[in-house]
């Protein structure tokens, strides 16, 4: 593809996902989205990471993700927000 001639993306992703992740945890799928997603470029990938980490904290996803961990491990039925409305 355009932008990685002559490049590896096995490589290319392990050095993206040991750069992002000085930053915050990010997985190898992740890495390849970012890989993907920013045409081959690790410095785009490095600065779009920290628009991501930026935007969960804003909006609070990692703690809202343990509380939906915690609630899909309980034995107790899930229920979401609004679930009536939705499920007509």
């Amino acid at each position: 593809p355009p932008g990685l001639e002559g490049r590896d993306l096995e490589s290319l992703v392990s050095s993206v996902r040991q750069s992002c992740g000085e930053l915050g945890e990010i997985s190898e799928q992740q890495a390849l989205r970012l890989v993907l997603g920013m045409g081959y470029d690790a410095t785009k990938c490095l600065e779009k990471w920290k628009e991501v980490l930026a935007w969960r904290r804003r909006h609070g996803m990692d703690e809202l993700r343990s509380q939906l961990l915690e609630v899909a491990r309980s034995a107790s039925p899930i229920a979401f927000p609004h679930e009536e409305e939705v499920y007509r």
